[in-house]
């Protein structure tokens, strides 16, 4: 997605497999479109356009939303031989009961074998988040991504609440506002938020607090730093990345 319909203008937010949008308005081979998920809009190229039915479209908001946590998914559609590869966060739309495919339109793709889903239900949120991450360590940074070929630090942080069923802004200084205030840090738990704000104090930075004194958070790439009341610690550099401006609690209610 695209602040402006022109190809050389900055990207600012990605639109992944399963998720679904609005068109709002038409710029010859541009489409100004709405997430349905976050209210995020922005111009995708016609060629990235795929409609689906109003019958479907209904029933994907109507029915439980499965999701992949595996970092990289390789499906393939059904009597297909090449492969699609799909990443974290993806949304799996109509589910087959035995859980070894789902469908998109009229295409149903099968699933390997083992793969990892999430319903954001019956699950220890704050320990399933802290042991996925680890597994997504070293995804490069891409300002405006939030898939496992790049993301910035607030795609990574949305992206991970989402698959576990929460709702986060799409945008750092957004993130922040929602929650609830942890006052100390060691009061925080894991799972809780942590944002960091840049010289003219704006919220600039976020991470998911993984542990007592770390923190996972994609910063030239997701990586896993130490924490303190200072900051982001960045061991190699043996100094402060990030000014720690505060933490917040978004998963309990």
């Amino acid at each position: 997605m695209r602040r402006e319909p022109f190809h050389r203008s900055e990207m600012s937010s990605q639109l992944v497999f399963g998720e679904t949008y609005k068109v709002l308005d038409e710029r010859h081979d541009w489409l100004l479109v709405r997430s349905d998920w976050d209210g995020y809009e922005g111009w995708i190229s016609r060629n990235a356009y795929e409609g689906v039915s109003p019958e479907d479209y209904r029933e994907i908001h109507e029915e439980e939303p499965v999701f992949c946590k595996d970092p990289l998914l390789i499906v393939t559609p059904q009597g297909k031989e090449e492969s699609v590869w799909l990443s974290f966060g993806s949304r799996l739309p109509f589910l087959g009961q035995d859980k070894k495919n789902f469908r998109m339109n009229k295409v149903r793709y099968i699933l390997p074998r083992s793969c990892l889903l999430s319903t954001g239900t019956g699950t220890d949120i704050r320990n399933s988040l802290t042991g996925c991450d680890r597994s997504l360590l070293s995804i490069p940074y891409l300002w405006g991504g939030k898939t496992f070929f790049g993301t910035d630090c607030s795609g990574f942080v949305q992206t991970l609440f989402r698959i576990h069923g929460i709702y986060l802004p799409r945008d750092a200084r957004e993130q922040s506002l929602t929650g609830t205030s942890v006052n100390l840090l060691n009061e925080s738990r894991p799972g809780d938020l942590a944002f960091f704000d840049n010289d003219e104090s704006e919220i600039a930075h976020v991470g998911i607090i993984t542990q007592p004194g770390h923190i996972i958070h994609a910063s030239t790439m997701v990586r896993e730093d130490l924490l303190d009341h200072q900051g982001i610690y960045h061991d190699s550099l043996m100094r402060y990345t990030h000014r720690l401006r505060l933490i917040k609690d978004c998963i309990s209610k």
